[in-house]
């Protein structure tokens, strides 16, 4: 059992909290039974597991004993192991993985394409909330675009539910993601506060692309050219917007209900 704080493999899962850490090393760090989980059905590359040397529910148990014929996986001294997981959120493993690595150039967007676009998300867990609705929907992937967050930071897959490892997600810029769309003959849909367009009159059919701004400043002016279409959420209280996982609910379970049955997520 692991019993001090200066073993190398808790210092790595604690250092694994730090975005630069994570960048530099191309690991990640994964809280949670469900999580880790849909990491591994999602085919990630786990490297190994933390597992607490305190008592286990049945479920961890189970999880334990599956991960032990996959990867290494380390006992660790209980007290040691709740500074390693996430808060309060200790369930008595911790999975170090891989980093999933997506290329859009290598994707091929089905015939009734359903893709999200998010820009300059600055939270974490709003991205990954996204990414939780945009899986409840029927969307075939996510874009984060000009990121100010990672998509793999652990807020993001507490958020999501682990569904981040279930769902293609691309990070490129804005222009980039833009010219693949056309290449790719999408429609994009931009939701823009001042836009003339009820989000209810747009065309869902096809290849579709919803783009979102941050909360804090919108879209950027790369999604207002002629070939995008502006669409608004009316507001019809005192507040002038949504937040960004409410306003990507809106949008998404309405293109779901009008695409119903066209086979949206055919061909994932």
């Amino acid at each position: 059992m692991i019993t001090s704080s200066h073993n190398p493999k808790v210092k790595r899962a604690i250092q694994l909290r730090n975005a630069r850490r994570r960048k530099k090393s191309g690991l990640i760090i994964i809280d949670g039974l469900r999580e880790i989980r849909r990491a591994m059905a999602g085919g990630v590359t786990l490297v190994e597991a933390l597992v607490s040397g305190g008592e286990l529910s049945d479920a961890a148990a189970a999880l334990a004993r599956e991960l032990a014929s996959q990867t290494e996986v380390w006992e660790v001294a209980p007290a040691l192991h709740a500074r390693i997981a996430f808060g309060a959120r200790d369930e008595g493993i911790v999975a170090i993985a891989r980093r999933p690595a997506a290329d859009i150039a290598q994707w091929q967007p089905p015939e009734h394409c359903l893709t999200v676009i998010v820009e300059a998300a600055e939270k974490p867990g709003n991205l990954g909330a996204v990414v939780r609705t945009a899986d409840g929907a029927g969307a075939n992937a996510v874009i984060a675009a000009n990121a100010l967050c990672d998509p793999f930071h652990p807020n993001a897959i507490r958020a999501s539910l682990g569904l981040v490892f279930c769902l293609p997600i691309f990070t490129l810029s804005s222009e980039a993601a833009i010219a693949w769309l056309k290449r790719h003959e999408f429609a994009i849909l931009a939701a823009v506060l001042q836009a003339s367009i009820d989000y209810r009159s747009a065309d869902y059919s096809g290849r579709v692309a919803i783009a979102l701004g941050s909360e804090a400043s919108g879209l950027s002016s790369t999604w207002r050219t002629d070939e995008i279409t502006p669409i608004r959420l009316p507001m019809r209280g005192w507040g002038d917007s949504l937040n960004l996982s409410a306003a990507a609910a809106a949008l998404l379970y309405h293109a779901a209900g009008v695409r119903e049955g066209d086979g949206a997520r055919s061909g994932q």
